[in-house]
Formats: C-alpha cells, sequence, structure tokens
C-alpha cells in the first residue's frame, strides 16, 4: 500500500492560507484509493525470512506470511494520489481550488489476518491486524486483481 503524506493549502484572503494535513492511500495491488480518515501509527520493521527485525528485537513470524508483490511503482502510485487530490478534495471546495503538497510518498504493509474454515460452508474472512477492522471489500478487489480474467 502507498501512503502519501500531503498537505492542501486552501487560500483566504487577506488571511493567512489555511493549511491542511491529509494522508492518503494507493493499494499497490488492487489500486483501490482514498484518503484515510484517521493518521495510522507506523513503524519500519526489517523483514529477513520469517523473521522481523524491529527495533533491535526479532520477533518470529509464520513461514506462511506472504507479502503479494506490488503492480504498481512510485510514479504510477503519485499520479493516482493526484487524482485522488483532484477527484475526491478538490470537490469539497465550491469556490477556489485549493493547492496540494505532496510531502512523502512510501510503499507500507498492511497486516491482515485471513481466517478459513474449509469444508465447514464459512467464508474466509480477512481482517485488519492493527484495527481489527473487516477487510472484505479489499480482500476481494485483491483475488479480482490477481485472477488471470484481467491479465491482457
Amino acid at each position: 500500500m502507498w501512503v502519501a503524506w500531503a498537505e492542501v493549502v486552501a487560500a483566504r484572503p487577506p488571511l493567512a492560507p489555511l493549511v491542511r494535513p491529509t494522508m492518503i492511500f494507493v493499494d499497490a495491488v488492487s489500486e483501490y484509493r482514498g484518503v484515510l480518515g484517521v493518521v495510522p501509527r507506523t513503524q519500519r520493521l526489517t523483514i529477513d525470512g520469517p523473521r522481523v527485525l524491529r527495533e533491535g528485537r526479532t520477533l518470529v513470524v509464520d513461514e506462511r506470511v506472504t507479502v503479494p508483490a506490488p503492480r504498481l511503482d512510485r510514479d504510477r502510485a503519485a499520479d493516482m494520489v493526484t487524482e485522488v487530490q483532484r477527484g475526491q478534495i478538490d470537490r469539497t471546495y465550491l469556490l477556489r481550488k485549493p493547492q496540494h503538497r505532496t510531502r512523502r510518498l512510501e510503499l507500507l504493509h498492511l497486516p491482515v489476518w485471513r481466517f478459513a474454515s474449509p469444508g465447514t460452508g464459512i467464508p474466509e474472512r480477512v481482517v485488519n491486524a492493527v484495527t481489527g477492522e473487516d477487510e472484505g471489500y479489499l480482500a476481494a478487489r485483491w483475488r479480482a486483481a490477481q485472477s488471470p480474467a484481467e491479465a491482457p
């Protein structure tokens, strides 16, 4: 998931411009994008096989953990951030459109848990490991993006 730290600068003459920080996300697998409602906590981890190094500690992770390769490069992600700024943020300003400044654009990984019960008839569930919220919509987009029907 690409995450952009950005600012919306709204001019208000004769007053000083209003600067509002925003965070925009672009899913690197499905290209789903939007504005984050709250600023999530992030931390830098080094992934080394089944081990994760965090702040001098080593955490052992299940070997079955998979990280899908991103389909978007930095340039395409930056273009999509601009689309979100123009399409979603600009429409909230009726008269004068604001300026946008992108401070930082980084590729981050969203940890999710998959729960499956084969043979029980219970559908697979995908849950955000940070917030505990259901990520079923995003998981459906991941499956659609990886299906061979979309291959050119």
